[in-house]
């Protein structure tokens, strides 16, 4: 089946992203590595930020330095991290690392640029909407006004010679928590349209061309998750292999005395159709829940995107929504702990294994028993001594023969505990 690579990171607002079994694998995740992990700080200021990469392959798992940030974007990206929000997207052309309230613009030579919008950041997405072979952006952004409450704001950033360059005014949405948004190309005119959800709805954004993006409606509110405790994950992937990209769209209903945490959630379907827009949705009820996060990925190779969600029941642990076909779901099975999901291909089968932490700096890799159909995980060690402390991690698919990689985003010691001048 066919999937779509999204560049994307989604955060809960105010919450908190081996040697395989076969002897003869291509990769090997559980490598110390050698790097030296000292030297990534070297070219970093003392409590300062930095970058790094390390690409999974036969050997060791080797960190290499991208970028050193610096000045006070770099203390907002810690305080970001302090406040449960923060976190990397990885994309086609470099990074963006979110901030308190902006973003870098890194790219993959290391140059970088910090963008402030004065609003607390809490997503991206990096896409190609106008065409241009550029990795333009979406960013997910909120404030807390008097009388409105929270109010969520969505903006499109175009990819110049200059670096992005913001052409939309933001689009306001009160009272959503955790606003996902995807690219598509809804009216199959050629530049990519933003799919999100707006109060227990399927919002569209359609774009004319000039990154001018009129506002759509698909279908009805989802009766009962409306209000503003709601949080919601969408996936466009090829779930009933005709060729046709279909929506995965899964929202959570939370709990009047817990606070954010999702009590329920919902999965909804809508097929797509061959222009471009979508068929009437299949809801595939609501199962109870403890969830403080969702994601969604393919993670047993059997080529339909499943769900993961990040329990918060004193313990970090994360559950397994496996897709039984391409709109029923089986009930949510405990694949163990780790706290904060991203995906990469840790093992080479050309499926996406989870990357999760233990024990906060602990990268460790969760990865799909080929001999269990249920989603049995195995968990193997990243074993990667930073030295610093770990802000946001993410992965990367395989693309055009490089192999799949990690990033990370770190915050290096200080003067005082064994920092050293840049």
């Amino acid at each position: 089946m066919r999937a779509r690579t999204l560049c994307t990171l989604f955060l809960v607002v105010l919450s908190l992203g081996c040697e395989s079994d076969d002897a003869g694998a291509a990769m090997v995740v559980d490598a110390a590595n050698d790097a030296g992990a000292s030297s990534l700080c070297e070219h970093v200021e003392p409590d300062g930020v930095g970058v790094a990469s390390a690409s999974f392959g036969a050997g060791a798992l080797r960190l290499e330095p991208i970028a050193a940030l610096a000045g006070a974007p770099a203390a907002a990206v810690v305080e970001s991290k302090a406040q449960g929000l923060g976190g990397l997207v990885a994309h086609r052309d470099g990074l963006i690392a979110l901030g308190w309230t902006g973003f870098w613009d890194i790219d993959r030579g290391g140059s970088k640029r910090w963008i402030e919008l004065g609003t607390f950041v809490t997503g991206a997405v990096a896409g190609d909407v106008d065409g241009d072979g550029d990795q333009d952006a979406m960013i997910l952004s909120y404030t807390v006004e008097v009388g409105r409450g929270l109010v969520t704001h969505l903006l499109v950033f175009e990819r110049t010679a200059d670096g992005l360059v913001q052409r939309t005014e933001a689009r306001e949405s009160a009272g959503v928590i955790g606003m996902p948004f995807v690219f598509h190309d809804l009216d199959a005119d050629g530049d990519l349209d933003i799919l999100t959800h707006e109060g227990g709805a399927l919002v569209a954004y359609v774009d004319d061309g000039a990154f001018a993006f009129a506002r759509q409606q698909l279908g009805e509110p989802l009766e009962g998750y409306t209000d503003s405790g709601a949080i919601a994950v969408a996936d466009l992937s090829d779930r009933d292999d005709d060729g046709v990209e279909d929506l995965l769209f899964v929202i959570g209903r939370a709990g009047r005395e817990s606070g954010i945490t999702v009590v329920e959630q919902a999965y909804v379907v809508l097929p797509g159709d061959e222009e471009g827009g979508f068929k009437p949705a299949v809801v595939s009820g609501n199962q109870e829940t403890t969830a403080a996060g969702l994601n969604i990925a393919d993670v047993t190779g059997d080529g339909i995107a499943d769900v993961i969600t990040q329990q918060n029941d004193g313990t970090p642990r994360l559950h397994l929504v496996r897709s039984v076909d391409a709109t029923s779901f089986a009930a949510p099975v405990d694949i163990g702990l780790g706290a904060g999901v991203q995906f990469a291909d840790a093992d080479g089968d050309g499926t996406r294994d989870i990357i999760t932490t233990l024990e906060g700096d602990r990268l460790v890799a969760l990865i799909a028993r080929d001999d269990d159909a249920e989603g049995a995980f195995e968990l193997h060690e990243l074993d990667i001594e930073l030295n610093a402390t770990l802000l946001a991690f993410t992965g990367e698919s395989a693309s055009d023969g490089a192999p799949p990689r990690l990033h990370v985003l770190y915050q290096c010691p200080g003067a005082t505990d064994g920092g050293s001048s840049p």
